[in-house]
């Protein structure tokens, strides 16, 4: 599957120095506000808070060529009834703004036409907009990327979010956006920056994403496109899985190694064997069809893959409370967005060491 722009993160990007140019995003007065039940909730469907949210976006993004060509056709999508903004209450009881303030979704029930796809916002988007813009507009321009990947290809874009592979590149050319989104929308205030936003734009400039990736996603950016690479490249199977086995070997042997002390590496240690085994299967699977397509695939044809990925679940089960730092790196930040007063109903709540935190879809 195509990905426009990870992997990009690791190269030296040369864009044109000619601004793309950026109609100015009209609030589509032809569009009504409706009211609909869907599970007994009451929400507001093309609801004009999020216009004008979708509208302040569109303003920052226009500063940045790369932004523009991306957002521009999510604009023109709403402009066209193609792609709906709701209001609507989260159904979780703790909300977390990093991930229940604004969310892409890809079909609803109840609407003209059906399965049309659209951004929901939680009320307490607004409450956060009005004291840290940046940050809202930050979130809001992360679900406007991913729906800009699912407008491209609606099916691979559904049939990836079931693949642990697809679904992390999805999430990291989303993040990127993100970053240089966050970048233009602070690049002139004076207003202090939540802990989150720090770290997003710290990672973007000092190491391509790969820290946001291991607090926000946890994932190792950095094993995770080595891995990937395998995949693409033009080898032979045999030699492909034979790189696949000399990283799961060199992961396994880091695993290994005395402990770090201090909670923070230790965490980050344990997330080379999380990530290898959440991708090392699919990568397998994917490298085992580029060659035999006509055959299924069974674990038992690879004994060597099937013995390492063994050893390593091993490694990792005895050192997965290493993951609690992560929960409470989760939760310091949302006590951050909290303690400026932006949500006071923001609740934090541990979450399982086994399910990755990560942005949905």
């Amino acid at each position: 599957m195509k990905h426009y722009l990870i992997l990009c993160i690791f190269i030296s990007l040369t864009f044109t120095s000619n601004t793309v140019a950026v109609e100015k995003f009209v609030i589509p007065q032809s569009i009504a506000t409706q009211n609909l039940t869907i599970d007994g909730v009451t929400v507001k469907f093309n609801d004009r808070r999020a216009f004008q949210a979708f509208e302040k976006m569109m303003l920052i993004g226009k500063s940045d060529p790369v932004l523009s060509k991306q957002l521009e056709p999510i604009a023109d999508d709403i402009r066209n009834g193609k792609l709906g903004l709701m209001v609507a209450p989260s159904s979780n009881s703790s909300i977390r703004v990093l991930h229940d303030s604004v969310k892409f979704f890809f079909h609803i029930v109840n609407t003209e036409p059906p399965g049309t796809p659209f951004i929901q916002f939680n009320p307490i988007f607004f409450e956060i907009l009005k004291k840290q813009e940046s940050l809202a507009l930050s979130l809001l321009a992360y679900e406007a990327s991913s729906a800009s990947l699912y407008r491209t290809s609606p099916e691979q874009y559904r049939q990836g979010l079931e693949n642990p592979v697809e679904n992390y590149l999805y999430a990291m050319d989303s993040l990127y956006l993100h970053a240089r989104f966050l970048a233009a929308a602070t690049k002139k205030t004076k207003a202090p920056l939540s802990k989150y936003e720090r770290l997003i734009l710290q990672s973007h400039k000092d190491d391509n994403l790969n820290l946001a990736s291991q607090m926000i996603f946890r994932k190792d950016m950095s094993l995770a496109y080595e891995m990937v690479g395998i995949q693409y490249e033009k080898t032979s199977e045999n030699e492909s899985i034979t790189k696949l086995e000399e990283i799961g070997q060199t992961v396994l042997n880091i695993c290994k190694m005395p402990p770090p002390i201090d909670p923070e590496t230790s965490y980050k240690q344990t997330l080379l064997p999380w990530t290898y085994l959440q991708l090392g299967p699919q990568i397998l699977v994917n490298i085992h069809f580029r060659s035999q397509q006509d055959i299924p695939f069974e674990i038992s044809q690879y004994p060597k893959m099937q013995q390492l990925f063994a050893e390593i679940e091993a490694e990792f089960v005895a050192k997965q409370d290493n993951f609690r730092f992560h929960d409470e790196f989760l939760n310091s930040l949302e006590a951050d967005i909290s303690s400026r007063n932006i949500a006071s109903k923001i609740k934090t709540s541990p979450s399982h060491p086994a399910t990755p935190w990560q942005y949905p879809h």
